[in-house]
C-alpha cells in the first residue's frame, strides 16, 4: 500500500488515478482514499471509497458527526 500525502497533490488534481478505480452499484467510477488516525501510541489507516477528494472529505466528516458499530465483517475468497 502508498499513502500519498493529499496536501501536496491536492491541487494538482481532483480526480483518483485512474489505473486505481472501481464502480460503484450505479456505474459511478470511485477511488480509494486513505485516512490516518492515532489511538495512544499507535497510528492506524483505513480507507473509503469516494468519487472525488471532495467525496471523500464529506463522508469522512459524516464520519465524524456519527457512525454505527455494526460488528465484525468476515471476508471470503482470495484478498
Amino acid at each position: 500500500m502508498t499513502i500519498v500525502d493529499l496536501d501536496q497533490v491536492k491541487e494538482q488534481r481532483a480526480a483518483p488515478d485512474a489505473d486505481c478505480l472501481l464502480r460503484n452499484s450505479k456505474g459511478q467510477r470511485m477511488g480509494v482514499f486513505g485516512f490516518e488516525y492515532r489511538m495512544g501510541d499507535q497510528t492506524f489507516v483505513f480507507q473509503l471509497d469516494a468519487l472525488d477528494y471532495e467525496d471523500a472529505e464529506k463522508r469522512l466528516a459524516a464520519i465524524c458527526q456519527g457512525v454505527t458499530f455494526l460488528g465484525q465483517l468476515h471476508r471470503t475468497g482470495n484478498y
